[in-house]
């Protein structure tokens, strides 16, 4: 698992080829707001695009060039088929 990922709870994730390489990537959502007030909140995270090479390894791929970003809590993500049949994903 990249270190980025790592750095607030994951709740959820999604898998699919959401780059078009023919390898199975996926999308990584999270934080949680509801901890004491001397914890603080878990909110480290935007959500994260993972992609995978064809050797199996993972690249944690940012938020700016990937599209994929996610304000808040959020405790599952889902794959959608648009009109156009583009991938888009909902928290």
């Amino acid at each position: 698992m990249p270190t980025e990922v790592q750095h607030s709870s994951i709740y959820g994730f999604a898998t699919g080829d959401f780059n078009g390489d023919l390898v199975t990537d996926f999308l990584a959502v999270g934080n949680f707001h509801g901890t004491q007030i001397s914890i603080g909140k878990l909110d480290a995270s935007f959500g994260h695009f993972i992609e995978q090479d064809r050797e199996g390894k993972f690249k944690s791929i940012k938020p700016v060039r990937s599209g994929f970003a996610i304000k808040g809590e959020c405790r599952d993500v889902k794959v959608l088929k648009g009109r156009d049949q583009k991938k888009m994903d909902s928290c």
